[in-house]
Parts: C-alpha cells; sequence; structure tokens
C-alpha cells in the first residue's frame, strides 16, 4: 500500500531489481489531489495516509512498514529507515534550507501544522512502537538512539547492497574521491568540497567526483556554483543507476561522505561494496559501516589530516583496501533477504 503510487520500471533501474504487476499487487490511496501536486507537505501527505491505512489494512495478519512508523490495528513489523518523523532528531540532525527550512523552524506556525498532521493522522508514535509490534533499526547506532529517546530495544537488519563486489584491484583505479547519493543539504556537499579542497592544497592531485540527480532547486544551482569555483576538479556527473554506477564505483580508489546523523548510509555500503576506501563522519551508521577509526572524521580538520595521511602511505591503502573485502558480506541482498524471512516466521511461530 502507498500513497503516491510505485514506479517499478524506474525501482527496477535504480535497485537493478525486476519487479513486475504478476508479482506484486501494488494499493494506492489516502492522498487528496490537490495534496499529491504539492512540493511540501510531506508530514500533511504522510497523515492522510496514515488515516487512510489504518482503515484499510484490518483484513491482513501483518503489516512490513519498510519507512518509518505507522500506527494502525494490525500487527506490524516497524522498520526505522532515519529519524523524520521525530522533530526533535531531525532539528538535531537534518535542518532544511531555503523555504523548506524557514517553514520547519520551531515557531508557532510549526507547531500548529504538527498539532494539524497529528489530529488528521490519529497516529501516535508511542502506540506504534508497542507490542505486539516490533521496531527493526538499519544500524546499531539508529538501535541506540531509540533506545535512549523511547526506551525500546529493538533488533538491527542492514539494508541490503545490490550491486556486486569488488572485482578491480587498487592500483587499477582512478585517483579520484567519489560521493553518491540524494542532492540535498543535511548531505552537506560543500564541506566535502572544502576538504578534498584543502587534500589538493598538501599536495595531492585528487578530484571530487559528485553523483546525483540534479535538478533546478535553489540549493543545487548553489552547489553547481560553488563546485565552479572551487575549480575544475570537482565534477558534477549527474544520476548514474545500475551497471554504469557500479562501473564508475569500480574505476573509484576514494570515497567520501557527508552526512552527520545519518541512520544508515546505503551511499557508504555502496562504496565500500564497490572496493573505495571511504571517509565519512564518526556520528551516525556510516561510521558502522566504514567500521576504521583511520578513515572516521570528527570536523573538516580531523577529515583533511586523516585522508591526507592515508594518501601518503601506500601500505596502509593496502591494508585498508583488504579489510573492505571482509565487511561488505553483512550488507548483501542474501543477507537481507534471510533476516526478514527469519522475522516473519518468528512473528508467525509466536
Amino acid at each position: 500500500m502507498t500513497g503516491e503510487g510505485a514506479d517499478l520500471e524506474r525501482l527496477n533501474m535504480i535497485y537493478g531489481t525486476e519487479l513486475s504487476t504478476d508479482d506484486i499487487e501494488v494499493i494506492e490511496g489516502g492522498l487528496p489531489r490537490w495534496l499529491k501536486n504539492l512540493h511540501v507537505g510531506d508530514a500533511l501527505r504522510g497523515a492522510f495516509f496514515h488515516r487512510w491505512l489504518g482503515r484499510n489494512v484490518k483484513g491482513y495478519d501483518l503489516v512490513l512498514s519498510t519507512y518509518n512508523l505507522v500506527d494502525v490495528p494490525v500487527p506490524t513489523l516497524q522498520f526505522i529507515a532515519d529519524f523524520s518523523w521525530d522533530d526533535g532528531l531531525r532539528q538535531k540532525y537534518h535542518q532544511q534550507a531555503g523555504f523548506r527550512g524557514v517553514f520547519h523552524r520551531q515557531s508557532l506556525m510549526r507547531k500548529l501544522y504538527l498539532w494539524l498532521v497529528k489530529k488528521i493522522s490519529g497516529a501516535s508514535a508511542m502506540r506504534a512502537m508497542a507490542l505486539p509490534n516490533k521496531v527493526i533499526a538499519n544500524s546499531w547506532w539508529s538501535a541506540d538512539l531509540l533506545r535512549k529517546r523511547y526506551g525500546i530495544e529493538c533488533g538491527v537488519v542492514y539494508p541490503p547492497v545490490v550491486q556486486s563486489a569488488i572485482h578491480r584491484e587498487a592500483d587499477e583505479r582512478i585517483s579520484r574521491f567519489v560521493t553518491i547519493g540524494r542532492i540535498s543539504p543535511e548531505k552537506e556537499l560543500e564541506k566535502l568540497i572544502d576538504i578534498i579542497a584543502r587534500v589538493r592544497e598538501f599536495g595531492h592531485d585528487v578530484s571530487l567526483h559528485i553523483v546525483g540527480s540534479m535538478d533546478a532547486s535553489d540549493y543545487c544551482l548553489q552547489l553547481l556554483h560553488y563546485g565552479k569555483r572551487a575549480g575544475k576538479w570537482v565534477v558534477f556527473e549527474g544520476a548514474k543507476y545500475g551497471e554504469e554506477k557500479e562501473a564508475f564505483l569500480h574505476q573509484s580508489r576514494y570515497g567520501i561522505h557527508g552526512c552527520v546523523g545519518e541512520a544508515f548510509g546505503i551511499a557508504v555500503a555502496e562504496m565500500l561494496q564497490a572496493g573505495c576506501i571511504t571517509f565519512a563522519p564518526t556520528e551516525g551508521g556510516p561510521a558502522e559501516i566504514v567500521g576504521d577509526k583511520r578513515l572516521l572524521y570528527l570536523n573538516e580538520d580531523d577529515a583533511v589530516e586523516k585522508i591526507c595521511r592515508v594518501l601518503s602511505d601506500e601500505s596502509q591503502q593496502k591494508d585498508l583496501y583488504r579489510q573492505l573485502k571482509h565487511r561488505t558480506e553483512k550488507y548483501s541482498a542474501k543477507q537481507f533477504s534471510k533476516q526478514i524471512r527469519r522475522l516473519v516466521e518468528e512473528w508467525r511461530d509466536g
């Protein structure tokens, strides 16, 4: 069930799947037509869909919510993808820029909006997390945050990376940095440009390739201008999917990530899976994926120091590269499917 339909062709292109209407039934509902066409109001869309969902799942044995909490009268496996549903955590980690940023600031208008959302949905996060529902986090960092903030204990299932594992040695790769994912302010891409600019000042001739879909938004236009001012070593690759993205990553020696406080960070897992020596912030799920202090940074100064240290030491690079091959199994689609099946079987048997 979905509020805005499912473009199976696009999903197959992005994730390398082969879904068709013969495999699944897509049931769409819950959103007024005027709300579908708005580019803002995510929480309001969620409220209307939530209210509709609660009235339409009563005939089902089990609901799997693949994106955060749903409060419905049916046993549910609640998969936590991020903390956008918790306004306090969203304010802390992912403040919006531009018009969205103004609207998301704490204000009387914001409080009235969230009150309206709650009234329309009738949902309760605490009720959604209660038994017989089961909450599953996508990293131990997220699980720890849920325990501290809500007092619940939950298991962890890592999201799957569908691309093939390492098949190109480090010395066969281009000495460049790549960052992939959604182009949005919380990814802190300007920070990554600043970090690599400083690394270059220390004599390391590396480039930064930003892979992601660019649109005509104010943020994308500002980012393009920022990259252009930095120099030709900042390359905007645009969107890449499937085999094209996989080939690009397998040709790149280094990866870098900028988002702080991210629940998991599938982009980081993809870069590691492809064999990129990847640097990431210390706070959030990506640190758990990387799992090596030599690649985790507290701030820009720390990032520059650690990157320069690795780039100047070929034996350290070889050691890090060898370790990558042992860290990617836990993010396989096979492992993910096995864990989901086990959760469903545990619910059935219990």
